[in-house]
């Protein structure tokens, strides 16, 4: 014969929720508890359900917190004065003159790359930032003249010995569509190195 109390419905909705990853995990939990509680007052089943609801969600819980910590960790740090102290990913609109570069390598679009303090060994080097101005994303034929044309007049000015350096090459990062529409108003022109440096090119 079947139960007339039936199952809770909230101890359905917890272990289908404590399936589901991350967020839906944590209603996983708040549903599992409501539902102990009625289950305990009106005797109705599913406290297996849950319970295995609430589980699985403090589960998918402390699988958001890992996450969150590993990231965290692997982000590189700046000091008070606004210069890389620990190497790790970073944001590439968010690059700052200054800034050394693990390698940039030959990718032809960047949403992070490796900062590392400029002692470390690194093979860019971020030299300059051209604020863009305007409503819309400027046509790759603008973004490119400025790029080409100042980028150079502004290594020179940077480091002079390594303007007229062979090994030294100048390329730069500049807003794509999805980047703009976040913010990114700026092209950032970086020297590259053919071997690894331990040192800023700055001011030689």
């Amino acid at each position: 014969m079947e139960n007339a109390r039936g199952t809770n419905g909230f101890a359905i909705a917890s272990l289908i929720l404590g399936i589901v990853p991350i967020c839906a995990g944590i209603f996983g939990v708040v549903f599992g508890f409501i539902s102990l509680n009625q289950i305990k007052r009106t005797g109705q089943n599913g406290r297996g359900m849950a319970i295995a609801g609430i589980v699985l969600g403090f589960i998918w819980m402390i699988v958001l917190a890992v996450v969150v910590a590993v990231g965290a960790g692997n982000s590189a740090k700046r000091d008070e004065s606004g210069h890389v102290t620990q190497s790790g990913d970073m944001d590439v609109t968010k690059l700052r003159v200054g800034d050394c570069v693990a390698d940039l390598g030959e990718k032809s679009y960047y949403t992070t790359t490796k900062a590392i303090p400029c002692a470390q060994p690194h093979k860019a080097e971020v030299y300059a930032v051209l604020p863009l101005s305007g409503s819309s994303l400027p046509s790759q034929s603008v973004l490119d003249e400025k790029g080409n044309e100042e980028c150079g007049a502004e290594l020179e000015s940077y480091a002079p010995s390594a303007f007229d350096d062979d090994s030294v090459q100048i390329t730069y990062l500049y807003p794509t569509k999805r980047s703009w529409a976040q913010g990114d108003r700026a092209i950032a022109c970086v020297a590259t190195f053919d071997t690894q440096r331990t040192a800023s090119i700055k001011g030689k």
